[in-house]
């Protein structure tokens, strides 16, 4: 964790309500302001970006994971194209020697990198049929998208690759250095290639392992190795990540009554008769993961749980529909025999539920989670509890970015970073457990502004009493001011 190599860059101007924002995502990542300031914008962005390049978002576009797709496309290579394993290759394979990578996997690397049709995953994220609505308004001609991160390639130092979308009222440009750096050819740096093949092949079922004979070994380890070629290595947009939107309990509440096909159609932009999508994409996607929620696929960290114990007091429960298999959500209090369904919970089960259950059967390391006010319905005690159970599953590997106007949750991860600043001698294992470094934890704020109008968002710095400074101060002393006046007002009357 930590390594600001591998962390995303985004810098925006004139986006939504926002004038200017340069961020970078750290493992736990905190967006805080007033409301309309942009804190969603910026997150649903983020949303995007994975979606649209991650492989593990876009299995259709990836040929390097998926083992069916891989397969045939090798059968492909290896019964069409003769250079691909020639002797000049096969023998490079042996010795390490320079290998030419095909025009197949060239073309592969740059349709990984093309975000040519990016801004078609906007509108389906951000529920538009013109991504030109999402310009400032008061700008009203031009916004711009950047975004940038270390790649690692298969020799050399790692990159900085650089993009940028150009979003006008009529069109739309899409800009990157990616062609400019993938490599055509590569030079064997593996001493041991077949090892290095087939520990490869172990991520493979066997079945479609034990079907490559020699001669696809040869187009698979020119293709694997073509993949080092590209920045595909890079862990800054190549995981999935998963929304959980602000409106998740009324999405929760109503989820059992929407038809898949529905929500399979709910987020497409772009249709030939021009109707508005009748979600977001986030929302649509929210609900189709609770519909598709495989309780099979229990994760072996179940962070879910250390959630359940310390502010639950309870357990949720998930069982399918005999009549249409859609899950159905219950809570079960400690005590309880039988379970209630989550309508007729408190707010605060059926606020975090789905956050209970994305960390339970959804999210893995690597993966990026996006939680949207995660303080709604929760008294001040369980804002800072909930914040602080963020802890272990940032430690697992997993990024998450909070969206919040909470001031509690802002002052608890304050103390997440100065816990681990506590020399060992003095710290005890709940200090050590709680805590985070620095490098792990970024604070931004979103500041309205009259000139121009909109928001510019900084990153917050923790001050001289180790607090990151947001204005809530601001808000606390003016309400006293106000009583003091008020208090002053009553008393000089009771005077007279």
């Amino acid at each position: 964790m930590g390594d600001t190599q591998r962390n995303l860059e985004i810098e925006v101007t004139d986006f939504g309500p926002i004038v200017e924002a340069k961020i970078d995502l750290r493992p736990l990542t905190v967006f805080i302001g007033p409301s309309n300031s942009g804190k969603s914008y910026l997150a649903m962005l983020i949303y995007a970006l994975h979606r649209y390049f991650s492989n593990r978002a876009r299995p259709n576009r990836n040929v390097f994971e998926d083992g069916r797709n891989f397969l045939s496309f090798l059968q492909q290579m290896a019964e069409t194209d003769d250079d691909l394993v020639s002797k000049e290759n096969s023998d490079a394979e042996l010795d390490g020697g320079k290998i030419t990578i095909p025009n197949q996997i060239i073309n592969i690397a740059y349709s990984i990198i093309d975000g040519k049709d990016f801004d078609n995953e906007i509108k389906r994220c951000f529920g538009v049929n013109d991504v030109s609505t999402l310009i400032r308004k008061e700008k009203e001609s031009e916004a711009s998208i950047s975004w940038k991160y270390s790649a690692s390639f298969f020799e050399g130092e790692p990159k900085m690759l650089e993009n940028q979308l150009k979003i006008g009222l009529n069109k739309t440009e899409f800009s990157t250095n990616g062609h400019d750096i993938i490599s055509t050819s590569i030079t064997g740096e593996i001493k041991n290639p077949a090892k290095e093949i087939r520990e490869f092949l172990n991520f493979l079922p066997s079945d479609f392992s034990n079907q490559i004979d020699e001669r696809y070994l040869k187009a698979f380890l020119i293709a694997l190795l073509g993949g080092f070629s590209v920045p595909y290595r890079s862990y800054a947009l190549n995981s999935a990540a998963y929304y959980l939107p602000a409106d998740r309990t009324g999405i929760m509440h109503a989820h059992d009554v929407i038809l898949g096909s529905l929500i399979a159609s709910a987020s497409r932009t772009g249709s030939s008769d021009g109707a508005a999508p009748r979600l977001s994409g986030v929302s649509a996607d929210f609900l189709e993961q609770l519909i598709l929620l495989d309780p099979q696929r229990k994760s072996v960290d179940d962070f879910g749980e250390q959630i359940e114990k310390s502010i639950f007091q309870g357990i949720i429960n998930m069982e399918r529909s005999e009549i249409m298999e859609y899950p159905r959500f219950m809570f079960q209090p400690q005590g309880w025999k039988k379970g209630l369904p989550l309508k007729n919970t408190s707010s605060m089960i059926s606020e975090l539920a789905p956050i209970v259950l994305y960390l339970r059967y959804i999210i893995r390391p690597n993966d990026v989670l996006i939680i949207e006010e995660p303080e709604a319905h929760l008294h001040p005690a369980m804002q800072i509890e909930f914040i602080r159970q963020l802890v272990p599953v940032v430690r697992a590997g997993i990024k998450v970015v909070v969206v919040t106007h909470s001031e509690w949750l802002l002052e608890e991860l304050a103390n997440i970073v100065q816990r681990s600043k506590i020399p060992a001698s003095e710290s005890n294992e709940n200090e050590r457990s709680f805590s985070l470094p620095l490098r792990d934890v970024g604070a931004w704020l979103f500041k309205p502004r009259r000139r121009p109008s909109g928001s510019v968002v900084t990153e917050i710095q923790l001050d001289e009493s180790g607090l990151y400074p947001s204005g809530f101060d601001d808000v606390a002393m003016s309400l006293h001011n106000d009583w003091a006046r008020i208090r002053n007002k009553i008393e000089m009357k009771n005077d007279d």
